[in-house]
């Protein structure tokens, strides 16, 4: 009797509610757009890292039905993935409201983050401003700076000459830079 006791509850510890959880949230994502929203949303601030997949996993099902705000959470909260699979959602909602999201995005610790970014924001072009993006070009992070310009060449915008100069002088040291990557 005591060993069927403790098998009760190894049933209930933390990790095997997130197994079901991810096992639940894979099943919502079947429901389509009649999945219940809130479920999922709310899984995406779960601790365990295999909710939080799923319920990217389940959300990504939606494509575009996850309002830009609730998404910023997730953005805040959320490891690389969540906040790569963020960045895909906001390019489908196609309004000048992402892009200041996104181009927050420009400075993420993650490079697939900051790439996805640099996609979403040349899909939604019409809505990118040069001026908004100065800031990142001058970052003291050479990543930042690089996928600020990485999104300048692809808008294939006219680029005042001032900025061009600007980007290649770093701004910890005054020397040229080297061609810098992701």
């Amino acid at each position: 009797m005591g060993e069927e006791d403790s098998d009760e509850r190894a049933d209930d510890t933390p990790l095997s509610m997130a197994l079901i959880s991810e096992d639940a949230l894979d099943a919502l994502a079947t429901l389509g757009e009649e999945a219940p929203l809130d479920v999922m949303l709310t899984a995406l601030n779960d601790s365990f890292t295999g909710v939080r997949r799923a319920a990217v996993r389940a959300l990504r099902q939606l494509k575009g039905h996850v309002s830009p705000s609730v998404l910023t959470v997730a953005l805040r909260n959320g490891d690389g993935y969540e906040r790569e699979y963020v960045v895909e959602q906001l390019e489908l909602w196609s309004e000048p409201s992402v892009i200041p999201i996104l181009l927050s995005c420009l400075d993420d610790p993650e490079k697939d983050v900051r790439e996805q970014a640099v996609k979403a924001m040349t899909t939604l072009s019409e809505y990118v401003v040069l001026e908004d993006i100065l800031p990142f070009v001058e970052a003291r992070s050479s990543s930042t700076r690089s996928a600020a310009l990485e999104l300048l060449a692809r808008l294939k915008k006219p680029v005042p000459m001032d900025l061009l100069r600007q980007a290649l002088i770093d701004p910890a040291s005054g020397y040229v830079s080297q061609p810098f990557m992701f």
